[in-house]
């Protein structure tokens, strides 16, 4: 998550390399900072999201890290800490208020990428903060191999390897789609002393773990490690928008979710109710959501069929809190029909749109969202949905 003002202390200490210098490298990612990094080179303003754009950029962004390197290995966030919630809310709040956009779904789209398109590299959900794992592993490794860190986090200045062959390679400073690849790295060891004594700490000796079925939803490893980890339990929703004339877009699907966070939680306590919370901390719900009364909970919606599902997310997106109505069934209709059947990317556009537009893109994305999250609980739907079929361009497209 990183240290307020740490990374601007390391300025003047990088130094640039060239491709073949990491040849040899063993190369640990950090995923969550891979993903954004990846994501805002693809950001238009107010797009709201172009993740079939940022699908591309993945797959390329990918290919040019494994021509530098393949001995290659990614680490995901499954939880947040509670000691740094309110750091990470502050952030939040600050991007809100800067109305800075921010690719929530990075993380999972980057994870769609490995499972699609890359599945041999080896990638782990561990049950708190990738940072911390890839610590452990690094300090695990052997004392003479060269390793190598990617990301932007500057809390790995403040992990006390024992090795002097550690290096940080800067996301922040780095270009893997130029012609000649651009590329910055730190050796942690010799950047040590700038770190005041109070950040240093040792690298954790065990970091834990959370064994949950293989390609669940990313978002459902926070869900459950939260628990697992700090004894706390809450739901913490990928809004794209958080203003709070937003909010209600997120009545859509709650008896999905409600059958979802059933099916993931009850393992683990007899919870009554789930609060949802927006990515900032802000309590986005206004109402707890009533978890089912029996552990193998069932749909109150007939989704048998693929129509019988197009037609259950057009009534709930159209016709249920404050909802459009039947004049904008057919742009819903469309939307859905076209990311469900090409994979292809929609052209960015800077076309103005209303608020309520925006309005019913969010019941798109919580309707989506919610499917996804049940999907994760093994719940078998009769369409697979993905996060690439949460795309702003595309909704443009059927105005």
């Amino acid at each position: 998550m990183g240290v307020p003002g740490l990374t601007g202390r390391m300025k003047g200490h990088e130094v640039r390399v060239k491709a073949d210098y990491i040849d040899r490298w063993k190369l640990f990612i950090d995923g969550p900072s891979l993903a954004f990094f990846i994501c805002k080179f693809e950001v238009i303003p107010n797009d709201n999201g172009s993740y079939r754009q940022y699908y591309t950029a993945a797959c390329e962004t990918i290919k040019r890290i494994l021509a530098l390197t393949t001995d290659v290995y990614i680490y995901f966030d499954g939880a947040l800490p509670e000691d740094k919630r309110p750091l990470r809310f502050q952030r939040r709040q600050s991007f809100i208020s800067r109305q800075r956009y921010e690719p929530v779904f990075a993380p999972q789209l980057l994870l769609q990428v490995l499972m699609e398109q890359f599945p041999d590299i080896p990638y782990t959900i561990v049950a708190d903060e990738a940072d911390t794992a890839i610590a452990q592993q690094v300090e695990n490794e052997d004392k003479q191999t060269p390793i190598g860190i990617l990301s932007s986090d500057s809390d790995f200045y403040t992990y006390k390897f024992s090795s002097s062959n550690v290096h940080l390679i800067l996301l922040s400073s780095c270009d893997f789609l130029s012609r000649t690849p651009v590329i910055y790295v730190i050796n942690l060891q010799k950047v040590r002393h700038l770190v005041k004594t109070s950040d240093l700490k040792s690298v954790p000796s065990l970091v834990p773990d959370t064994v949950l079925p293989p390609k669940v939803f990313l978002q459902t490893h926070e869900l459950i490690n939260s628990y697992v980890v700090s004894g706390y339990m809450g739901a913490y929703l990928q809004v794209l928008n958080e203003e709070i004339q937003f909010a209600p877009a997120w009545e859509v699907g709650r008896s999905l979710r409600a059958v979802a966070y059933t099916r993931l939680i009850r393992p683990y306590g007899d919870f009554k109710s789930m609060t949802e919370f927006a990515r900032s901390g802000m309590r986005y719900i206004s109402k707890d959501l009533p978890l089912c009364a029996e552990d193998n909970a069932t749909l109150e919606h007939d989704l048998s069929s693929e129509q019988h599902l197009i037609n259950m997310m057009i009534n709930e997106i159209c016709h249920t809190s404050r909802g459009p109505g039947k004049s904008y069934e057919k742009v819903v209709q469309n939307y859905l029909n076209h990311v469900l059947s090409t994979t292809d990317p929609t052209p960015l556009t800077n076309k103005p749109v209303s608020p309520e537009l925006n309005q019913i893109f969010a019941k798109i994305q919580a309707m989506i969202y919610s499917l996804t999250l049940l999907q994760s609980s093994g719940f078998s739907l009769p369409i697979t949905f993905r996060i690439t079929h949460i795309d702003w361009p595309s909704f443009v497209l059927q105005i």
